[in-house]
């Protein structure tokens, strides 16, 4: 829960300061928190919820950090993955974590797109 205690200390201390870079464009710390309770809603609607455990399999960047503060806000466990793994080495971290798959795995093209569906547009509005 540490880090979305940092988040919320630092939208209400600096709201309008820049808090990371997305494609190019400053994002200050009320527009990563927007996002990130936009990311936090979608996970409720897909089922995750306290002491869930959703694996991440992303480099480091923007849609990391979102997702992470967006576990945090849930009390879902993040499980985060090394993209340098081998598939051999994930299944291995994947019987350990025992992430819940009681439904089947969202899996993406894109990632990218998916972060930006479930953070919603710029406005913090969920998209359609």
């Amino acid at each position: 829960m540490i880090y979305v205690h940092s988040l919320g200390r630092a939208l209400r201390f600096y709201p309008g300061r820049t808090a990371l870079a997305r494609d190019g464009r400053l994002l200050t710390f009320r527009e990563l928190y927007t996002r990130v309770e936009g990311i936090a809603a979608t996970l409720t609607i897909l089922g995750f919820g306290v002491g869930d455990r959703l694996v991440l399999l992303l480099p480091n960047g923007p849609d990391y950090i979102e997702l992470i503060y967006a576990c945090s806000m849930l009390g879902v466990i993040a499980v985060p993955l090394n993209t340098r793994l081998s598939t051999r080495e994930i299944d291995g971290v994947l019987e350990d974590a025992r992430p819940q798959w009681d439904r089947p795995p969202f899996l993406p093209r894109n990632p990218r797109s998916t972060v930006e569906l479930a953070a919603g547009d710029r406005r913090g509005t969920p998209s359609n």
